[in-house]
């Protein structure tokens, strides 16, 4: 079995999931056009409807309070507060201190053992 590593997790399923998760709170709650959600996210527009339709991103759900944590850099976007990449970076610095990031690693990983927490360093 191939070693998966936390930095690869996270490119393949974590941030798909948070630019899906930035991008149904742009459109269904700012009422943002998806050319404008695109935008503010810096994806494509086709990227945006895939998203929408759980095309992409599908693999990983956020709890309320992760969800609420992501709320809170959408709406620094919507209001021009901050940059996608510090907000991205920001979520997902979030979901490594929180413990998220290592426990999908030891379920990507059956052979790491049950006190490993390189997620975590």
């Amino acid at each position: 079995m191939k070693i998966k590593m936390p930095q690869e997790l996270e490119v393949w399923y974590v941030l798909p999931a948070i630019r899906r998760e930035l991008t149904k709170i742009l459109v269904n709650e700012h009422h943002l056009s998806q050319k404008d959600a695109a935008s503010a996210i810096g994806i494509t527009e086709p990227a945006v409807s895939h998203y929408l339709k759980s095309k992409r991103g599908k693999d990983i759900k956020f709890d309320d309070k992760n969800h609420a944590f992501i709320k809170i850099s959408a709406d620094k976007l919507v209001n021009h507060k901050s940059c996608t990449i510090k907000e991205i970076q920001k979520i997902c610095n979030h979901f490594r201190k929180t413990g998220c990031l290592c426990k999908l690693h030891k379920q990507a990983n059956e052979a790491l053992p049950g006190n490993c927490e390189v997620c975590m360093q």
